[in-house]
């Protein structure tokens, strides 16, 4: 009797057959693609649109920051970014600084927020944070951009605190 020809209640070993071709491979498994980015330079804003640099990678898997400040996916998918930046006012003047989300260098209409700064010590800083929720491909980027109504502002370091404080953090988390 051939080894196919036993029955299930049979306890004999048959030997392995073929290897069969090997199937298309599927989506990452776990949570998906991750980044957690900051910058330790002080970044003066000016009226004219600047990227808030990352020069930092704290840890990062299928996202990296590219080019000093795009934030950059090696795989398409829905992504949640969150970011955090703080600003100080010393021009003794109020002064209103926009921060917005860019994907592939276009802006994007409804990323934007004001936020008003004095020119008092309470008043002339302030810490900004917000999350966005982006559909991208493969090789798209982001930005996030920042501009003042005129000079004074700037988007710190503090390598004296302790703990010591970034200019910028951004995090990012695939979620579909």
């Amino acid at each position: 009797m051939g080894c196919s020809e036993l029955g299930p209640e049979t306890k004999v070993a048959c030997p392995a057959g073929a290897t069969g071709a090997t199937g298309p491979t599927g989506p990452a498994g776990g949570f998906g693609a991750y980044g957690s980015f900051f910058d330790t330079v002080d970044v003066p804003l000016t009226t004219t649109a600047t990227a808030l640099p990352l020069n930092t990678t704290d840890f990062a898997q299928g996202v990296s920051v590219v080019g000093g400040s795009r934030v950059t996916f090696a795989n398409a998918g829905k992504y949640n970014v969150a970011f955090s930046a703080q600003l100080v006012n010393a021009s003794n003047a109020i002064r209103i600084v926009k921060i917005w989300l860019s994907i592939n260098g276009v802006d994007v209409d409804w990323s934007a927020g004001d936020i008003y700064l004095g020119r008092v010590t309470e008043a002339e800083r302030a810490i900004t944070a917000w999350n966005y929720f982006v559909d991208v491909s493969a090789g798209d980027y982001i930005e996030i951009k920042a501009r003042a109504d005129d000079t004074g502002v700037t988007v710190p370091t503090d390598e004296l605190s302790v703990p010591k404080i970034p200019s910028t953090i951004v995090s990012v988390n695939q979620v579909g």
